[in-house]
C-alpha cells in the first residue's frame, strides 16, 4: 500500500485594491523638496511591492514593503507604516511563515488603535481573529476533532469573505479541505480545493495554486480516476519546482510515483521516490522519509512479484524495516499500520505465513486504533488471501465479504471479490464464484476507465489478467461437465480481457486530438519534442565526454516522461476525448456475421497459468479446445522459434518442430471447411512471436517445406476479434489521393559520407537508448534497390519517393501524409521493449537535418493517416513490450492509432537483399488488385521457389488488421 503526500502545488493573475499613503503632515518636515523626495520614494517602492505581488513575486514584494516601511518610519508616518505592516502580513500569511505573519499584523493593529486608525485598527481586528480560528482549526484536527475543526476553518471563512480577504479565505479553504479529507468526505475536499484553485489563479498565488492541484489529484488517486491524478500531480511539480519548495517537490515525486506503481511502471516509480527521499534527508524530515522508505519498498515488492525475485522481496523487506522503525519512532500510527501491511504481504510472497500472518494482525489493530478504514479494508482483504492459501476457506469467506463491507478501495474491492470466487470455486459453490469473478472484472473496468493511454491502461491489466484466467477456466469446466453450454459466454472473457487498451485506442483515433488541444498543451508539446531532438543530436556528437553523454542521456529521458505525462493530459483535457464511450468487446455471433464468412475462419488463444484455450471460428461452427499452460507453449516453442529467426548457414533445421507444434496449436485442421481460404490468427503471449504460416500440415516423416500452412491458407494477425471487427466497420470520409509515399535508403552517416567507422552513429546511443546490443545502423544498399523495385508498379503522379539524404524524419513531418494509401519504410528499426514509446524507424542521420532521425513512437501519436497499408521493411517491427492480456506493445499498435488500416511489420531482423526481392513479387501481386493477405502468402511462396526457401527469409513478415481488401 502506498502512502501519498498531502502536499501541494500552480498559475495566476490577481486584482487588488492598491491601498496608497496618506500623511500626517504636521509630522513631516515643513520643508517641501524633503516631503517631496520622500514621498518619491515611499511611494516608489510601495507600488514596487504591489506589482511584486500582483505578479505572485512574494519574496521580492516583502523587500519592497519593508522598504517603505523604513522610509515611513524615518518620517514619522504613522499610517503608512500601518499599511506597510499589513502588507508584510499578508506577504509572510502568503509565503507560510504564520509567526512573522501576526506578529506584523499585530503591530499594525496597536498603532492603528494609539492613532484611532478606524479602518486599519477594524481590518487588523477581523484578520487576528481569523488567524486565531485559522490556528484553532490545525490544533482540533491535530487532536482528532474534525467537526470543531471544521467549524473553526468556517467561522475564519466567513470572516474573510465578508471583508474581501481573498488571500486568508483561500488557505483557511485549502486547510478545511484537509478536515474532510480526514472524514473522508472527498466530495466536499475537492470541491473546496476547486475554489482554491479559481481563487488561487486570480490571486497569481503559485504556491497554492500547486497545493490544490496537488490535493485535486490526490482526490482522483482516490476515486481511481489516476490519468486525472498524473496530469493535476504533474502541474503540481512543476509549481513545486518552479517556486523552489523542496518539501512541495518531494510530495509530488511520492504521489506521481504512487500512480505509475499502480499502472505497472515500477522501476519509473523508484526513480521518483528515490529523488523524495534524497530531498527528505536534507529536509531531515524523518515522517516523510519513512513514506518514501515504505514506498520504495512497495515498489521493490511488485517487482518481485512481477519477475518472480525473491531479491527484490528481500530489498523490499530492508526498506519496509528501515520505515517501520522510524514511524514507530515519529508515533506515526498510519504509516506504521500501512508498512506492517506490506510487510506481511512481503513475507506472504516469500511463503513464511507465520511472519505474514503476526504483521496482518498488528497492521490491523493499529488501523482500527486511527479508524481509517481504508488500510483496514485492504488488511482485511490480504488476511483473507493468507487464510486461504493455508486452506482456512470458511474464514477466508468471512475477512473477504468483510473487506467488501467496508468497500472503500477498489483495488482491495476487486481482489477481496477475486478471492470470494476462489473460495466458493473450492467449496463446490460455482454459482457464488462466478458472480463474485464478474464482480471483481467489473470493477477493474471502472477503475480502467480512469486511465487514459493505452501504455499505462496495459501495465494496470498487467496482473489483473488472473481474474479472466479464473472465470474461464471455471466456465470451461462446467462446460465440459455439461452443465451448461458456455462457450459464448467464454469468448466474451477472453475478449473482454484481450487487447482492450488497443481496442479503446482504435475508438479513440477517430477524434483528431491535436487540433483540439489548447495553446498551453500545444507548446508545451512543441518545446517537450525539442527538448528530445536536442538531446537526440547531442548523443551523437562525437566528441561529447562521458559526463556530459550521461548528463544529457538523463534530460532526453526526463522529457520522455514529461511526453508520457503530456500525452495523458491531453486525453484529460479534450472533452470529445473524456467523454469517449469505449467500443465494447464484440460477441461470437457478432464475430460470425460481421468478420467470418464460408472462406475464412479465425483462430483465437488465451495463454493461462495452468491451462490455455483456442477457438476455432467458421462462419457456422466455433469449436473449442483445451491447451497446456503458457510456460509449457513458451518452452515448447523455444527452439523453433531460434530456428526460425537465426540467419541460416545450412538448409532449415526446424520441420520436425514445425509439425510438432502444428499438431499442439492446431488441434482441429480436421474441423476446418475445405472452402476457408483465410485463417486470422488471434495470438496471445509469446504466441505473438510465432509466424503460423510456418507450421507444418504433412503428417509424413519429409522434409517438404511445401507442406508449409502458407501453400494452403491466407494468413494474417489480430490482437483480438474486436478490434479486428472495429478496422472492418471503420469507414474513410476521404479517399486517400496518391498511390504510394516510400522512404528508402537512409543516409546513415553524419556528414554525407557512406564509409568509415568515424561517420556511424555511436553504438552507446543504441545500447543506452534502445537496449539493441551490438546492433549498429549500418548501411542498407538494398533498401535502395527495394524502393526502386516497389516503384516500378506506380506511376510517376501518383508515388513520392524519397533516398538517401532525402529520406530524412523533416521530410517526412513535412509532407500530409494523409493523402497515401500505402506508406512504406526501407530503413533500419529500433525496439525498445522497456519503453515502447521510444522505440523508432530510423531516417537519415546527415549533419543538415533539423531533426534527429529517429521517427519515435512518441511522434507516430500525431500523425493521421488515411492508409490502407504501412509497411515496416525494417527489423523486428513487429515485436516490442509483450503485456500479459494485451499483446505486443510496438510501432504496429501505434500506425493503427494513426489512422491504419492494416500493417505488415517483421518478427526479426531480416536480411535487406532478400527483402529487396520479397517487396518486388508483393508489390507485383497486390498492384495486380489481389487483396493484402492474398499477395503477401504469393510472395511468400514465390520466395521459396526462387532460392528463398528458409523461412527466415520469408517468414518474418506478417500482417496486422484488416487482411481481405484490395487496394488497387
Amino acid at each position: 500500500m502506498a502512502i501519498p503526500h498531502k502536499r501541494i502545488l500552480k498559475k495566476f493573475f490577481p486584482v487588488f485594491l492598491i491601498l496608497l499613503p496618506t500623511f500626517n503632515f504636521y509630522q513631516l518636515s515643513e520643508n517641501g523638496d524633503e516631503y517631496k523626495l520622500y514621498l518619491k520614494k515611499y511611494q516608489a517602492s510601495f507600488y514596487k511591492g504591489e506589482e511584486y505581488l500582483r505578479n505572485g513575486e512574494f519574496q521580492n514584494s516583502i523587500e519592497s514593503y519593508k522598504q517603505s516601511l523604513e522610509f515611513a518610519k524615518e518620517n514619522g508616518d504613522k499610517r503608512s507604516q500601518v499599511r506597510c505592516l499589513i502588507q508584510l502580513g499578508l506577504l509572510y500569511w502568503n509565503t507560510g511563515n504564520l509567526d512573522k505573519s501576526i506578529n506584523f499584523y499585530r503591530k499594525a493593529h496597536s498603532i492603528a488603535k494609539q492613532f484611532q486608525f478606524s479602518p486599519e485598527y477594524s481590518k487588523c481586528t477581523n484578520i487576528i481573529e481569523i488567524n486565531r480560528l485559522y490556528q484553532k482549526g490545525k490544533e482540533s484536527r491535530r487532536l482528532d476533532a474534525y467537526h470543531e475543526s471544521i467549524d473553526s476553518f468556517q467561522s475564519a471563512i466567513q470572516i474573510a469573505r465578508e471583508n474581501k480577504y481573498e488571500h486568508h479565505e483561500l488557505k483557511c479553504l485549502r486547510q478545511l479541505s484537509l478536515s474532510y479529507w480526514e472524514l473522508s468526505e472527498l466530495k466536499e475536499f475537492f470541491l473546496l480545493n476547486q475554489e482554491c484553485l479559481e481563487i488561487s489563479r486570480k490571486l497569481n498565488h503559485k504556491r497554492e495554486f500547486g497545493k490544490a492541484n496537488n490535493n485535486i489529484g490526490l482526490y482522483y488517486w482516490k476515486t481511481n480516476d489516476y490519468s486525472k491524478a498524473l496530469s493535476y500531480y504533474q502541474e503540481a511539480l512543476y509549481i513545486a519546482r518552479r517556486v523552489e519548495n523542496k518539501e512541495e517537490v518531494s510530495g509530488c515525486l511520492n504521489n506521481i510515483a504512487n500512480v505509475l506503481q499502480f499502472l505497472g511502471f515500477q522501476n519509473k516509480a523508484i526513480e521518483y521516490l528515490l529523488e523524495a527521499l534524497h530531498i527528505d534527508k536534507e529536509l531531515g524530515n524523518e515522517l516523510y522519509i519513512s513514506k518514501d522508505l515504505n514506498n520504495i519498498g512497495e515498489a521493490y515488492r511488485n517487482l518481485g512479484i512481477i519477475s518472480g525475485d525473491s531479491n527484490f522481496l528481500l530489498k523490499a523487506l530492508d526498506y519496509f524495516e528501515r520505515s517501520h522503525s522510524l514511524s514507530k519512532k515519529n508515533d506515526n500510527i498510519q504509516t506504521t499500520s500501512k508498512v506492517l501491511n506490506n510487510m506481511g504481504l512481503t513475507y506472504f510472497e516469500l511463503h513464511d505465513n507465520v511472519k505474514a500472518e503476526e504483521c496482518f494482525r498488528v497492521s490491523i489493530e493499529l488501523a482500527r486504533q486511527v479508524n481509517d478504514r481504508e488500510t483496514s479494508c485492504v488488511i482485511i482483504s490480504n488476511i483473507g488471501f493468507a487464510q486461504l492459501d493455508i486452506g482456512r476457506i470458511t474464514e477466508a469467506v468471512d475477512s473477504f465479504k468483510q473487506a467488501i463491507e467496508i468497500g472503500v478501495n477498489k483495488e482491495a474491492l476487486w481482489e477481496a471479490h477475486f478471492g470470494l470466487g476462489k473460495c466458493f470455486e473450492l467449496r463446490n459453490e460455482f454459482s457464488l464464484a462466478i458472480e463474485n469473478y464478474k464482480k471483481a472484472i467489473d470493477v477493474i473496468d471502472n477503475i480502467r476507465k480512469g486511465i487514459s493511454i493505452d501504455i499505462h491502461k496495459a501495465g494496470y491489466s498487467r496482473d489483473k489478467v488472473k481474474v479472466f484466467e479464473s472465470l474461464v477456466s471455471l466456465l470451461f469446466k462446467l462446460k465440459n461437465h455439461k452443465k451448461f453450454d458456455a462457450t459464448e459466454e467464454i469468448f466474451h472473457v477472453i475478449e473482454s480481457a484481450k487487447a482492450r487498451a488497443f481496442l479503446e485506442s482504435l475508438g479513440e483515433s477517430k477524434i483528431d486530438i491535436r487540433n483540439r488541444l489548447t495553446e498551453d498543451l500545444r507548446k508545451s508539446e512543441i518545446k517537450i519534442a525539442k527538448k528530445i531532438t536536442t538531446g537526440m543530436r547531442k548523443l551523437m556528437e562525437e566528441d561529447i565526454s562521458e559526463t556530459k553523454r550521461r548528463e544529457v542521456l538523463e534530460s532526453v529521458k526526463d522529457a520522455e516522461d514529461e511526453y508520457l505525462l503530456l500525452i495523458s493530459k491531453m486525453r484529460v483535457e479534450v472533452p470529445e476525448v473524456a467523454s469517449l464511450v469505449s467500443p465494447l468487446p464484440c460477441t461470437l455471433l457478432e464475430v460470425q456475421n460481421e468478420i467470418i464468412d464460408e472462406k475464412t475462419a479465425i483462430i483465437e488463444y488465451f495463454l493461462g497459468e495452468s491451462q490455455s484455450f483456442v477457438f476455432l471460428i467458421t462462419e457456422k461452427d466455433r469449436y473449442l479446445y483445451e491447451l497446456p499452460e503458457r510456460e509449457k507453449i513458451r518452452k515448447s516453442l523455444k527452439a523453433y522459434l531460434k530456428a526460425l529467426s537465426d540467419e541460416p548457414r545450412v538448409a532449415f533445421k526446424g520441420l520436425k518442430g514445425s509439425k510438432r507444434l502444428c499438431k499442439e496449436l492446431l488441434p482441429f485442421m480436421h474441423k476446418i471447411p475445405s472452402a476457408v481460404e483465410n485463417l486470422v490468427i488471434v495470438p496471445d503471449g509469446v504466441l505473438y512471436y510465432l509466424p503460423f504460416e510456418t507450421l507444418s500440415l504433412s503428417n509424413n516423416s519429409g522434409q517438404q517445406l511445401e507442406n508449409f500452412l502458407i501453400s494452403k491458407f491466407k494468413i494474417s494477425y489480430s490482437p483480438s476479434s474486436s478490434s479486428l471487427m472495429f478496422l472492418k466497420r471503420l469507414k474513410r470520409n476521404r479517399i486517400p489521393s496518391k498511390d504510394l509515399l516510400a522512404f528508402g535508403s537512409p543516409n546513415y552517416s553524419k556528414n554525407g559520407k557512406l564509409d568509415g567507422d568515424d561517420n556511424t552513429i555511436p553504438s552507446l546511443l543504441l545500447k543506452d537508448l534502445f537496449h539493441n546490443e551490438g546492433f549498429d545502423l549500418s548501411p542498407l544498399p538494398y533498401s535502395k534497390k527495394e524502393i526502386a523495385n516497389i516503384s516500378r508498379f506506380f506511376t510517376l503522379s501518383n508515388k513520392d519517393i524519397y533516398i538517401g539524404d532525402y529520406a530524412s524524419e523533416t521530410a517526412f513531418k513535412s509532407i500530409s501524409i494523409e493523402r497515401y494509401k500505402i506508406i512504406h519504410f526501407a530503413c533500419h528499426g529500433l525496439l525498445n521493449e522497456k519503453i515502447p514509446l521510444r522505440s523508432a524507424l530510423v531516417l537519415s542521420l546527415s549533419d543538415n537535418m533539423t531533426e534527429d532521425g529517429f521517427l519515435q513512437v512518441s511522434e507516430i501519436y500525431n500523425l493521421r493517416l488515411k492508409s490502407e497499408l504501412v509497411i515496416l521493411s525494417a527489423c523486428q517491427t513487429a515485436r516490442g513490450r509483450l503485456e500479459n492480456g494485451e499483446g505486443i506493445l510496438g510501432l504496429p499498435r501505434i500506425f493503427f492509432y494513426s489512422g491504419a488500416r492494416s500493417v505488415i511489420s517483421t518478427l526479426w531482423r531480416i536480411e535487406d537483399k532478400s527483402t529487396a526481392r520479397f517487396m518486388k513479387f508483393f508489390y507485383k501481386y497486390l498492384t495486380k488488385g489481389l487483396d493484402k493477405s492474398n499477395s503477401l502468402r504469393l510472395a511468400k511462396i514465390q520466395m521459396m521457389k526462387s532460392g528463398y526457401a528458409h523461412p527466415f527469409y520469408w517468414a518474418a513478415f506478417i500482417l496486422n488488421g484488416d487482411y481481405s481488401s484490395a487496394i488497387f
